[in-house]
């Protein structure tokens, strides 16, 4: 593989989210120029086209920072759990992390509904993504426990990932029996997976989870080096092993239990983008983990372009889009193993 600088990368990947940015802002039901997209963003307070300014603004924009956050999030958690485990199937979806989180947040919406209405008068916007990082924690403390008894094979952590996601998968048809229709609604909501309830008031508190989790695991990234050589050479290498370990599992649980609250069940971003950036620029997660994150946000901006307008007005879920894409890259995956080098 040749050499490339890093410094050409970041800069080809930030032109590249430009470019996808502008796309996803001009596209959907209305139209919208180049030249009108730059007026809104340059002098937003100049009432030109009120009608454009509004669907720039109070729309699309939210929409776009959303995707962008949460795909850089979900594209980062996965690259920090295939060397977790170093399996190049880990992935929040696939280890039941997200399927977890949404069960354990909607079981409380709507099975213990005076417990859901104490705390969001206490909590308000926080309430849910609260929960669904309590729900992501406590599904990865499952599987580290269960996965310890047997050395952490990774064969064995896929399909303990996808007992939970079974688990997870009854609870959420519990609600679904039991749900009121309003109920209904966000259960298909978080079961598919959108974006189509971003608004600029749950950004903040986005930002503020994955700003966390991300320097948490960005900070770790000479550690995850050393774990692809192995726990005993780490350890040697002067780290802290298991307190490492469960720092980065801690924002992996902050970024995911965050990314269910807002937008439901996206899957498969967290591993498609990691594997991509790896064969492209290769494993050192100083690099790596930036590279995935731009990916991760480019991936779900693309897709969520696409689910806004390639039937419109009909918007299809994020989340099915997702699936597709990473559905047949975990087959393939699967039948060749090869494409996994964390130590080339």
């Amino acid at each position: 593989m040749a050499r490339r600088s890093p410094w050409l990368v970041y800069l080809g990947l930030s032109l590249a989210l430009a470019a996808l940015a502008l796309w996803s802002l001009r596209s959907g039901t209305l139209p919208i120029s180049l030249t009108d997209i730059l007026r809104a963003l340059v002098r937003p307070d100049e009432p030109h086209n009120p009608l454009l300014n509004t669907v720039i603004w109070d729309i699309r924009a939210p929409r776009l920072a959303m995707a962008a956050l949460i795909g850089a999030g979900l594209a980062l958690a996965g690259a920090t759990l295939q060397a977790l485990f170093r399996n190049p199937l880990a992935e929040p979806t696939i280890l039941g992390i997200t399927s977890g989180a949404t069960a354990f947040a909607l079981g409380t919406m709507i099975l213990l509904p005076s417990l859901f209405a104490l705390l969001q008068a206490s909590l308000g916007l926080a309430t849910i993504p609260l929960l669904a990082s309590l729900g992501a924690a406590a599904t990865l403390s499952l599987m580290l426990l269960l996965a310890r008894q047997h050395g952490f094979d990774p064969n064995r952590v896929i399909l303990i990932g996808i007992a939970i996601n079974v688990f997870a998968g009854a609870v959420i048809s519990i609600c679904a029996y039991v749900a009121t229709d309003q109920q209904l609604r966000v259960l298909s909501f978080w079961s598919l997976g959108s974006l189509s309830a971003a608004t600029w008031n749950k950004v903040p508190i986005l930002v503020i989870a994955m700003v966390i989790g991300g320097a948490i695991i960005i900070r770790h990234a000479r550690f995850l080096n050393a774990l692809l050589l192995g726990e005993s050479e780490a350890y040697h290498l002067g780290f802290p092993v298991r307190r490492a370990k469960q720092l980065c599992l801690l924002g992996v649980t902050l970024i995911s239990g965050s990314a269910v609250a807002f937008t439901g069940m996206i899957g498969f971003v967290g591993l498609v983008m990691p594997h991509i950036m790896r064969l492209l620029f290769g494993p050192n997660h100083k690099h790596l983990l930036w590279y995935a994150a731009a990916g991760g946000a480019g991936l779900l901006m693309f897709a969520d372009t696409l689910a806004r307008t390639v039937i419109a007005p009909i918007e299809l879920p994020v989340g099915i889009l997702t699936a597709m894409i990473g559905g047949p890259f975990f087959v393939l995956l699967l039948v060749y193993s090869r494409l996994w080098h964390p130590t080339s």
